[in-house]
C-alpha cells in the first residue's frame, strides 16, 4: 500500500527550466537596446572631433603659409590669418549638428581653400524647427580634405557671421 501512494505522487514541473531561456533571451534584447545607441553615440562625437582637428590643422598651415582663399559670389580672394582662426572658432565653438550622407547639388554660397588640399563649403540652407535660438538660415558645411569628407547640419553656426568674418578679413 505505501508503494501505490508514491506512485500517485506527481513530481512538479521544473518551471525554471522554461523561465529560463526566455530570461536570457529578454536580457540580450534589452543589453543591445542600450549598448547600440551609446556605440553610435561615441562614433558619432568621435567623427565630429576627428573633423575638428583636420579642420584645425588646415587652419593652422593656412595661417602659417597664408593661403587661406575665399570664393564668395563668384570672387576669390586671399583672407588674413586671424581670419582663418575666427572662422575656426564658430565652427569649432558651435559643436555637433546633423550629419548628412550628402551635400546639396547646388553651388555653395563660400567656398574656403585653405592651400593644402583641404576645402570648407557653406550653403545657408532655411533652417529647420530644431534650430536655435528661432534664426530663418542654418550653415549646411561640407569638410574635404586628403583623409575624407565631413557634411552636417551646423546649428549653431550662424551663417551671416562667418560670412562677415570673410568680408572683414579680406586682403586685397
Amino acid at each position: 500500500m505505501s508503494g501505490d501512494m508514491y506512485e500517485m505522487v506527481r513530481k512538479p514541473r521544473q518551471r525554471r527550466d522554461r523561465i529560463m531561456p526566455i530570461t536570457l533571451a529578454a536580457a540580450t534584447i534589452v543589453i543591445i537596446a542600450c549598448v547600440i545607441p551609446v556605440i553610435w553615440a561615441g562614433k558619432y562625437r568621435r567623427d565630429f572631433w576627428n573633423y575638428i582637428e583636420r579642420l584645425s590643422n588646415a587652419t593652422v598651415y593656412a595661417y602659417e603659409q597664408g593661403t587661406l582663399l575665399a570664393e564668395l559670389e563668384g570672387e576669390m580672394f586671399a583672407i588674413d590669418g586671424t581670419g582663418g582662426y575666427d572662422i575656426y572658432n564658430q565652427v569649432s565653438g558651435a559643436g555637433t549638428g546633423r550629419t548628412l550622407s550628402d551635400p546639396p547639388q547646388e553651388t555653395p554660397d563660400l567656398k574656403l581653400d585653405y592651400g593644402n588640399g583641404t576645402t570648407l563649403l557653406m550653403w545657408v540652407v532655411p533652417a529647420l524647427k530644431e534650430s536655435n535660438e528661432g534664426r530663418t538660415t542654418d550653415a549646411l558645411l561640407l569638410f574635404e580634405d586628403e583623409e575624407g569628407s565631413y557634411c552636417y547640419r551646423a546649428w549653431e553656426v550662424v551663417p551671416e557671421k562667418v560670412l562677415r568674418i570673410v568680408s572683414n578679413h579680406r586682403i586685397d
